[in-house]
């Protein structure tokens, strides 16, 4: 299970999840406003974790779309009851990381 992370100022968890919820039911119409509310953060974190880890050959664009690309293929799997979105795109994040790091 993926840690609870705080929000963000201005982040309105039960928005996001309003979102998810509306795009698990079949409205890819949505996916915009879900991808505007979380890029930001989530550009911030890789931006960060690939400085920390002094890795000069992948960018945080790179792995924001590899981390959407796998988010849109497992939607299905999203489970509100399990974690927070925001912690649950994190954790694919992080997979993508481990994964180039080997």
């Amino acid at each position: 299970m993926q840690p609870e992370l705080d929000p963000l100022p201005g982040d309105d968890p039960e928005e996001t999840a309003r979102l998810v919820r509306g795009i698990q039911a079949g409205g890819a119409d949505l996916f915009p406003f879900l991808y505007e509310r979380v890029a930001a953060s989530l550009y911030a974190w890789a931006r960060l974790r690939l400085d920390r880890l002094g890795n000069d050959t992948l960018e945080p664009e790179d792995v924001l779309q590899e981390v959407w690309l796998r988010a849109l293929a497992s939607f299905a799997t999203f489970d509100a009851a399990r974690s927070s979105f925001r912690a649950w795109i994190i954790g694919i994040a992080k997979h993508v990381l481990l994964e180039d790091a080997r």
